[in-house]
């Protein structure tokens, strides 16, 4: 039956309405993570085998304030470093599919002028035949930052340049060029968890990257928002020299 003028007016209240609660029911989680978080819940990373756990920056970007993490690299002893986040366990949920993912944003800022700054990673849970501890994994590119804070987007057009495919016990990979909206469209399983990833297991360059100022959104309008923040003491020290600054006695002519 045709919908008239009246009835159309009619039922805009309950259109706004309806479009209002689903805004409404959208929740965002905000995280303040240290480095002495790391591997204690939503962040984790291996530490060992030439790995290297970030620690505190007072340096942020703007909107991030309180601090930042910074790759703590050196070249020799350990090569790179890489952060896994648990996203089911951010949200409170048991799995995540890799559809229910809509965005993901971050910053960085380059301490030394390389290609290799903070990159991204996202894995699948392996199926039935797969005998890895993934699925897939889909590998970002290695964003040309530079020394001021960098705001990445991984929808943006080509963002994710290759596959790692480990069906029925191979491993094929495949070149792909792909926004995240444009791979979770195309791919289809369970989120494992994804990482970001800076250096090289061949790396041999010192490498101080900032990163900071996470921002994971979903298809249902839920957020995930983690500032990386340095150890409580630092901050502290931070503060107190910022005190001492101000107390310090002008000089007369």
């Amino acid at each position: 039956m045709p919908l008239h003028k009246h009835d159309i007016l009619n039922l805009l209240p309950l259109a706004v309405g309806l479009a209002l609660a689903t805004t409404a029911s959208a929740t965002d989680y905000t995280f303040n993570l240290a480095p002495s978080d790391i591997n204690n819940g939503i962040l984790s990373a291996g530490g060992t085998g030439g790995e290297s756990i970030p620690i505190g920056l007072a340096d942020s970007p703007i909107g991030w304030e309180s601090g930042s993490f910074v790759s703590n690299i050196d070249g020799a002893g350990n090569r790179y470093s890489q952060l896994y986040v648990n996203l089911p366990l951010a949200l409170g949920v048991s799995s995540i599919t890799l559809d229910d993912l809509a965005g993901i944003k971050y910053f960085t800022k380059e301490g030394t002028t390389n290609a290799l700054d903070w990159a991204l990673r996202i894995y699948t849970k392996p199926v039935a035949g797969v005998t890895s501890f993934y699925q897939y994994r889909f590998d970002s590119i290695n964003p040309a930052g530079s020394n001021e804070w960098s705001l990445w987007d991984a929808n943006t057009a080509g963002w994710f340049t290759n596959v790692s495919d480990r069906s029925n016990g191979g491993n094929t990979n495949t070149a792909i060029s792909q926004s995240l909206s444009q791979l979770t469209g195309n791919y289809s399983g369970d989120l494992l968890y994804f990482s970001l990833f800076t250096g090289a297991s061949g790396n041999t360059s010192p490498l101080s990257n900032g990163l900071d100022g996470l921002v994971v959104t979903m298809a249902n309008g839920d957020a995930v928002r983690i500032n990386m923040v340095p150890e409580p003491v630092t901050a502290s020290f931070l503060v107190l020299g910022s005190l001492l600054l101000l107390r310090r006695p002008r000089r007369t002519c």
